[in-house]
């Protein structure tokens, strides 16, 4: 089975690792994606930064998948998070068979509040979300 997962400021919590050990049983791969964050409005933030703090992210859930004997790979993206999925979905071998999205809960999540769920489960198509 492979997985996607995609996730950004929530990808190194211990819940994302959770849901993808419940996918266990038989080889498992997962692919995780972290989309750079894009700040709405207020502060200037580099986007190097930026980036590097998605790589730090990214290289800790790897290390974590990686320590409960999960084979994972990970790749930090510039794009928004349904065109990652997108992108990924077209491009990964072998093919995805489930989309992980981890976010905040729904107080704190722009994710949610942007309806960014639904719409990767229209870009997944048949793939459950």
């Amino acid at each position: 089975m492979h997985l996607l997962v995609v996730a950004n400021e929530t990808v190194t919590g211990r819940k994302l690792i959770e849901a993808v050990e419940q996918h266990r049983g038989g080889e498992l791969r997962v692919t995780v994606i972290c989309p750079v964050n894009q700040p709405e409005r207020g502060y200037v933030v580099y986007e190097d930064t930026r980036r590097a703090a998605a790589g730090r992210r990214l290289d800790r859930t790897v290390s974590m998948l990686r320590e409960e004997g999960i084979a994972a790979f990970g790749l930090v993206v510039e794009s928004d998070p349904v065109t990652a999925v997108r992108d990924a979905l077209a491009q990964l071998e072998p093919p995805v068979d489930t989309v992980i999205v981890a976010t905040h809960p729904q107080q704190k999540s722009g994710w949610l509040r942007k309806n960014v769920i639904d719409r990767i489960r229209g870009v997944a198509r048949e793939r459950p979300v």
